[in-house]
C-alpha cells in the first residue's frame, strides 16, 4: 500500500514538472517612444528681425522768391473804436514805411507786418506823447506780439517844435511795451515835420534809420 501511494506521488510530480516545462513565458513588448522632431517648437528662432531703413526726408531748399513771399507779408488796417482791425487800402505813409526795409535780408525781419493808422487814443501807448490836433501816425509792427519790433512814423502840424517833441518821444519810449520781450535799440529821428520812431534789434534799427534819412534827403 505504501509503495502504491509513493508511486502515485511520483506520477503526479512528473506531470507537474512536465506542465511547468511547457508553459510559455510572456514575451516582453517594449514600445519606444516616438521621437518626432520638435526642433521647430523647442528651439528659438535665430533669424534677426528685419527693420526697414528710415527714409531720408527730402526738404526743398527755399529759393529767394519763396523767402520773399513768406517773410514780407504786409496787412494794411485801420483801428475802430473797439480796437478791432479793419482792412484798408495802403496809404502813402504805409508804403513809405514798407520801403524802409529795403536792404534787410528777408530772413532777418519779422514775417508778418501789420500797418495800422493810429487813432488819437493810441498815441500815448505807441508814440509815447499825447495826441495833438492835426497829428497823424502810422505804426508798423509784427502780427505776432512776441517780437520786439515797432516802426512809427508821425506827421505833425506846421509850427510844432519837432526837436522838443523828438526828445519827449525818446525819453518816454518804452522798449518793453510788449512786456515779455524788449527792443534792443530805440532811435528817434526827424526830417521836416516827419518823425520816425524805431524800436527793434541792434542789427535792423540802424538800417531802417539810414533808409529814412536817405529817402527824406532825396
Amino acid at each position: 500500500m505504501k509503495k502504491f501511494i509513493a508511486m502515485m506521488l511520483c506520477i503526479v510530480l512528473a506531470f507537474s514538472l512536465f506542465a511547468c516545462g511547457n508553459t510559455e513565458e510572456p514575451t516582453e513588448t517594449t514600445t519606444e517612444p516616438t521621437t518626432e522632431s520638435t526642433t521647430a517648437a523647442t528651439e528659438p528662432t535665430t533669424e534677426e528681425p528685419t527693420t526697414e531703413a528710415p527714409t531720408e526726408e527730402i526738404t526743398e531748399e527755399p529759393t529767394d522768391e519763396m523767402v520773399e513771399e513768406l517773410t514780407t507779408f504786409y496787412e494794411y488796417v485801420t483801428i475802430d473804436a473797439e480796437g478791432m482791425y479793419q482792412p484798408t487800402e495802403a496809404t502813402e505813409d504805409m508804403l513809405f514805411i514798407q520801403s524802409l526795409y529795403e536792404g534787410i535780408p528777408t530772413d532777418q525781419i519779422p514775417g508778418y507786418f501789420v500797418m495800422a493808422q493810429l487813432t488819437p487814443d493810441l498815441f500815448e501807448s505807441d508814440v509815447f506823447v499825447p495826441y495833438v490836433e492835426g497829428m497823424e501816425a502810422v505804426r508798423c509792427e509784427p502780427g505776432m506780439m512776441a517780437q520786439a519790433h515797432s516802426v512809427v512814423m508821425l506827421t505833425v502840424p506846421e509850427g510844432t517844435d519837432v526837436e522838443s517833441l523828438c526828445n519827449d518821444i525818446k525819453a518816454n519810449a518804452n522798449p518793453r511795451k510788449w512786456i515779455c520781450v524788449e527792443a534792443e535799440m530805440v532811435e528817434v529821428v526827424s526830417s521836416g515835420n516827419t518823425i520816425l520812431l524805431v524800436m527793434a534789434d541792434a542789427v535792423n534799427t540802424p538800417i531802417i534809420v539810414d533808409n529814412f534819412n536817405t529817402k527824406m534827403a532825396g
